[in-house]
């Protein structure tokens, strides 16, 4: 969670999934004990929520889950892979080859060294590349996505 404030204004929370879910939960309970505190533009106004202090710290103290980590994701085009690499992709990472997760859009590759290393020895080429640029840029993930941006400097192919 961060927050930013400055003298005299209300602080601004930013918060994690886990954070957001728990608020849900908090927010449920409301709806659940007492309903008529609850207006129907709740859902409208959630993004402008500001929280004290106090209320940070009641959120805080009742998360018994740990909080979850977040990890950045590169998202470019399907179209900067032949689509026999594509093809290929999916069966590497059903087969764990590769570590990833298949999607009916595209697939979702981890950007680590190692899985890297794995991506050269089979000859992907064209995913290698994605991978290198995805941890260059500080990306833990790689998502291709036949919707996703066509990035400048990168083979496009039309399948």
């Amino acid at each position: 969670m961060n927050t930013s404030s400055s003298a005299n204004a209300p602080i601004t929370v930013t918060l994690t999934l886990a954070e957001w879910t728990c608020l849900g939960a908090v927010l449920d309970m409301a709806c659940e004990l007492r309903p008529e505190t609850v207006g129907e533009e709740l859902l409208d106004t959630i993004q402008d929520l500001h929280l004290s202090d106090h209320f940070v710290t009641q959120l805080n103290q009742a998360t018994t889950a740990p909080l979850l980590d977040t990890e950045k994701l590169l998202v470019v085009s399907t179209s900067h892979l032949p689509q026999a690499e594509m093809l290929k992709i999916d069966r590497l990472i059903v087969f764990q080859s590769i570590v990833g997760y298949s999607r009916d859009v595209g697939a979702m590759v981890s950007a680590t060294q190692e899985n890297l290393e794995s991506i050269n020895e089979l000859g992907l080429s064209y995913l290698a590349a994605l991978v290198e640029k995805a941890q260059t840029t500080d990306h833990e993930w790689l998502l291709l996505d036949r919707d996703g941006p066509v990035l400048e400097g990168f083979t496009h192919f039309t399948w």
